[in-house]
C-alpha cells in the first residue's frame, strides 16, 4: 500500500516531535537525578568528615559531579535573557537559508522553581532543514524542550511546506532546582 508524498511528510514531522519529545524529556530527568546524587554525595561527605572509613571514597566522586553540576548550570543558566540562544538559531536559520516568518518570544511561564521562557518560530523549509533546526534546538548550550510542531504542505502550492515549532528555554540556575545548602 502506497502512501501519499503528504501523509509521508506528516508522518516524518510526527517523528521528529517524538523523537525531539522524548530525548528534551530524557535530559530533565537525568539532570534532576544528577543533581539529586550531587546533594546525596554531599550529605555523605558531611557526615563522613567526622570519621567515617567510606570519606576517601566518596570524596573521589564529587568532582565529576562538581564538573556535571557546572555543564547543568549553562544548560539552566539562572539569567532568563534569550539573546545568545536566539542569535545562535538566527546563525542555524541564515546557514540553511531559511527566512524566518516569525521568531516571538512569549511572556515567561514561572514554574516550580524555573522559569520557563516559550518561543514561536515560524519558516517554510524542507524535511532536511526542519530536521537541523530541531537537531539545533536539541544541542543548544540553553536546556530547551520542543512543545509543538506542526508541518503543513498545500499540495497546490509549490513552496516548501510551512514549519511551526514552538519551543521552551528554561532557566532558575541549578540552585533552584536542587539547593546544595
Amino acid at each position: 500500500m502506497a502512501i501519499s508524498r503528504m501523509q509521508a511528510k506528516v508522518l516524518g514531522g510526527v517523528t521528529a516531535l517524538v523523537i525531539a519529545s522524548l530525548i528534551a524529556g530524557s535530559q530533565w530527568r537525568g539532570l534532576t537525578a544528577d543533581l539529586r546524587q550531587l546533594a546525596a554525595l554531599r550529605q555523605q561527605v558531611t557526615s563522613a568528615v567526622n570519621g567515617n572509613n567510606a570519606t576517601r571514597d566518596v570524596i573521589r566522586h564529587l568532582p565529576p559531579f562538581d564538573a556535571r553540576k557546572r555543564q547543568a548550570s549553562a544548560r539552566l543558566p539562572a539569567d532568563p535573557n534569550l539573546g545568545g540562544m536566539l542569535e545562535s538559531l538566527n546563525t542555524v536559520l541564515s546557514r540553511l537559508d531559511l527566512v524566518p516568518d516569525e521568531l516571538l518570544t512569549h511572556a515567561t511561564v514561572s514554574e516550580n522553581r524555573t522559569q520557563r521562557l516559550p518561543v514561536s518560530l515560524r519558516f517554510r523549509g524542507n524535511f532536511i532543514q526542519t530536521y537541523e533546526v530541531l537537531k539545533h534546538l536539541r544541542g543548544c548550550e540553553r536546556l530547551t524542550r520542543v512543545d509543538k510542531l506542526t508541518i503543513e504542505d498545500d499540495a497546490a502550492d509549490a513552496n516548501p511546506p510551512r514549519v511551526e515549532i514552538e519551543f521552551s528555554a528554561f532557566a532558575g540556575g541549578v540552585e533552584a532546582l536542587w539547593p546544595t545548602k
